[in-house]
């Protein structure tokens, strides 16, 4: 399974943006300030990360003047050479 792509809407100072993987390494590169720490943080708390650094509360990612944030992960798991990366379980 690997992260297709990321849509952060009003979380820290992103109005909103899309940011495409591929498979393999991707680096997420660009000038101090730019917002790099928080797409690795919008993708930690969409994962389930409660406690940041950042903010003792998650109401505090979301950007200043909005009332909520959203950060959508959209995941891969079609097969590869033949398989799954992450195995289909058919019970409980």
């Amino acid at each position: 399974m690997f992260l297709k792509e990321a849509i952060i809407e009003n979380f820290m100072s992103y109005t909103y943006a899309r940011i495409p993987f591929k498979p393999g390494v991707n680096a997420i590169c660009g000038p101090n300030g730019a917002g790099k720490s928080s797409i690795l943080l919008a993708i930690s708390v969409a994962l389930g990360q409660s406690y940041t650094e950042r903010s003792r509360k998650l109401s505090e990612l979301i950007r200043w003047g909005e009332k909520r944030a959203r950060v959508t992960l959209i995941l891969d798991n079609s097969r590869r050479d033949g398989r799954r990366p992450i195995p289909k379980f058919n019970q409980d």
